[in-house]
C-alpha cells in the first residue's frame, strides 16, 4: 500500500515537472520571460502583424507585438501597433520602424533601426514608423500599378498606333507606284547630270588654284599684311582714345573740384538771378504799358510828319485854320 502511494507520489511531481517545463517553454517561446517596457509606433498598413510577432532590433529580438490599434487620423486610417520590449532596452529617439522579413519563406517582423541621437526614447515613447520593406506587398503594389497603367495608358496607346499604322498603311499602298516612280526619275536626272556636276567642280577647283597660285598669292599675303596692319593701327587709335578719355575724365573732375570749391558763390549768384527775373516779372507790366504808349507816340510822330514835312526844318505846327470855340 505504501508503495503504491510513493508510485502516485512520483508520477504526480513527473506531471507537475513536466506541466512547468510546458509553461516555462511557452513563456520562453513568447518572450514573456522577464519584465518588459511599452513602446508604440504606427504604420499604414499592417499586413502581417498580430500579437505575438516579433520585435527586433537591427536583427536581434528584443520583444513582440502586444496590440494593434486602428486609428483615423485627418480622414486617413492607420494603425497603432503596441510593443513590448525588454525593460531597459535603449532606443534613440531618432530611430526608425519598418515591417519586414528576413526571408522569402519568413514570418514578418517589426525591425527597429538603431538611430544615432544621444537623446534615448523613454518607455511608452513612440518609435516612427517607416512604408513597410515587405517584397511581397511592394511587388503586389507595382503589379496594381502596372495594371491601372496598362487599362489606362497602353492599350489606349496601342489602339491608336493600330489606326495610325493602319491609315499608314493605306497611304503607302495608295502612293507607293507614284513615290517609287519619282524617286526613278529623280534618280535617272541625278545620272544623267552627274557627269556635267563633275565637270563644273573640276573647272571650280581649276580655277580656284589658278586665283591662288602665281602673283595672286603674293597679293592675297599683301592683302593680309595690310589687313593685320589696319588692325595695328585700330589698336594704337584705340589706345590713343584711352588715353584722351583719361584726360577727358581729369578735366571733368578738375570741373567738379572748382565748382565744389565755388559752390557759396555759385548759389549766391543764383540767388541774385532769380531776385532780378523775380523784379522783372513784378514790373514787366509796368515796363509794357510804356513801351505801348511810346510806340503810339512814335506812331503819332510818323503821320505828323507825312502830313507835313516842314516840321522837321521849322519846327512849329501849322495854323489852326479850325475856327475858335466861344
Amino acid at each position: 500500500m505504501k508503495s503504491g502511494r510513493n508510485g502516485y507520489v512520483i508520477v504526480g511531481g513527473f506531471v507537475l515537472l513536466m506541466l512547468a517545463a510546458m509553461v516555462a517553454s511557452m513563456a520562453l517561446l513568447a518572450g514573456r520571460t522577464g519584465t518588459t517596457d511599452t513602446y508604440h509606433t504606427t504604420f499604414d498598413n499592417v499586413g502581417g502583424l498580430k500579437f505575438g510577432t516579433l520585435v527586433l532590433y537591427e536583427g536581434f529580438r528584443i520583444g513582440q507585438v502586444e496590440d494593434i490599434v486602428p486609428l483615423r487620423e485627418g480622414g486617413k486610417l492607420r494603425f497603432r501597433v503596441e510593443m513590448s520590449v525588454r525593460e531597459g532596452w535603449q532606443i534613440p529617439v531618432n530611430s526608425t520602424a519598418r515591417i519586414a522579413s528576413a526571408g522569402l519563406l519568413s514570418a514578418v517582423a517589426v525591425n527597429i533601426r538603431a538611430g544615432d541621437s544621444p537623446t534615448l526614447l523613454p518607455p511608452g515613447g513612440t518609435v516612427e514608423g517607416l512604408a513597410s520593406g515587405d517584397l511581397f506587398s511592394t511587388m503586389s503594389e507595382m503589379a496594381g500599378e502596372f495594371g491601372e497603367l496598362n487599362r489606362t495608358g497602353l492599350k489606349p496607346l496601342i489602339q491608336s498606333l493600330r489606326v495610325y499604322m493602319d491609315a499608314l498603311g493605306g497611304s503607302l499602298t495608295e502612293n507607293a507606284p507614284t513615290v517609287l516612280a519619282n524617286v526613278s526619275a529623280v534618280t535617272t536626272d541625278l545620272a544623267a547630270k552627274t557627269p556635267a556636276i563633275t565637270d563644273n567642280v573640276r573647272a571650280f577647283t581649276a580655277n580656284l588654284s589658278h586665283s591662288t597660285g602665281g602673283e595672286n598669292t603674293a597679293k592675297i599675303g599683301r592683302t593680309l599684311d595690310n589687313i593685320e596692319r589696319a588692325s595695328q593701327t585700330f589698336a594704337a587709335l584705340g589706345a590713343d582714345m584711352h588715353g584722351t578719355r583719361e584726360k577727358l575724365d581729369a578735366v571733368l573732375t578738375a570741373v567738379n573740384g572748382t565748382v565744389s570749391d565755388n559752390r557759396k558763390a555759385i548759389d549766391g549768384s543764383t540767388e541774385d538771378l532769380r531776385y532780378i527775373l523775380s523784379a522783372l516779372a513784378r514790373h514787366v507790366d509796368a515796363v509794357s504799358r510804356n513801351l505801348e504808349g511810346a510806340s503810339r507816340n512814335m506812331y503819332e510822330l510818323s503821320r505828323e510828319l507825312r502830313q507835313n514835312p516842314g516840321l522837321i526844318l521849322s519846327g512849329k505846327p501849322p495854323a489852326d485854320e479850325a475856327p475858335a470855340r466861344r
